[in-house]
């Protein structure tokens, strides 16, 4: 059988979390194609397939394209998945001859697509299906409708990992209220995120104990917050009075079931629509 393989390019950990889950739901294994930083990192990427991507590619639209097209075509795999970008990251997939058996999968997200638009240029990939991981924009929908594929909504099951007990045993131990924030950088979003608890804090009129969680390369070291090693931090939620994130994908899925005490800081993004994603979740938690 031949091996299939997620296209999974992007600087941030949320596309190599969204590939675990990914692969999970759909009950698949596949090579993972990984730009990210954090592919260095064993824990961050245990149970993942990697196959980095060479560094000289990364930044260039023609080579990339050129580097892809050879991989396609001397490993054959069955289906690629493609994370986020539906003509990959810069564009790149444009164009780009494709073996003729090969299954093209996307799964599409919430994208600033009016900027992504712009790197489209060229004919799109043919896409065999569309897993619909959440609402989309209207120019991003219109753009698919436009293709003529068959789109289903996917929800995503997080797989089980080694649950991380020692971070666990020093929250419990910690004075109450604790209020978790995890972030995964840089480090001016993380004392970003750290001071809208402390406004959220003297807002309420009460004195919790900061948790920050985040990768161990990220230097964020601020007075009074206590630092967690803890992958993933879904485990932590339940034991926590406050969870404050960013609005990535990742991060509002994995705290839906706990959004009677989330708090979110939508961040500025190229492409990833986190606004969009805040106003949605603050309708939501309204019930307006």
């Amino acid at each position: 059988m031949r091996a299939d393989l997620y296209y999974a390019l992007g600087g941030g950990l949320g596309h190599l979390t969204r590939a675990r889950a990914v692969l999970a739901t759909l009950g698949v294994q596949a090579r993972v194609l990984a730009l990210s930083p954090h592919a260095q990192d064993p824990e961050l990427v245990q149970g993942l397939d990697l196959l980095p991507l060479p560094a000289d590619q990364s930044g260039r639209p023609g080579a990339l394209s050129d580097w892809l097209g050879r991989l396609l075509w001397e490993t054959r795999p069955g289906r690629l998945y493609l994370d986020s970008f539906p003509c990959g990251i810069l564009g790149e997939l444009c164009g780009l001859p494709l073996p003729p058996d090969l299954e093209v999968h996307y799964l599409a997200r919430l994208l600033r697509w009016d900027r992504y638009a712009r790197r489209v240029q060229g004919m799109p990939p043919r896409l065999h299906r569309v897993h619909l991981l959440e609402r989309l924009n209207p120019q991003h929908t219109g753009w698919l409708a436009e293709q003529g594929v068959e789109v289903v909504p996917l929800v995503l099951k997080q797989p089980e990992l080694p649950c991380p007990a020692e971070a666990m045993a020093r929250l419990a131990g910690l004075r109450p209220p604790r209020w978790l924030v995890v972030h995964s950088g840089p480090p001016g979003e993380l004392r970003e995120l750290l001071d809208y608890a402390r406004d959220m804090a003297r807002a309420e009129g009460v004195r919790p104990t900061p948790v920050l969680i985040a990768p161990p390369a990220l230097a964020c070291v601020e007075s009074g917050v206590v630092r967690l090693h803890a992958y993933p931090a879904r485990y932590l939620y339940p034991l926590v009075e406050r969870i404050v994130t960013a609005c990535g994908f990742n991060a509002m899925a994995e705290t839906e079931p706990y959004r009677a005490i989330h708090r979110f800081l939508p961040m500025p993004r190229v492409l990833d629509d986190q606004h969009t994603r805040a106003t949605r979740a603050r309708v939501g938690q309204t019930g307006g």
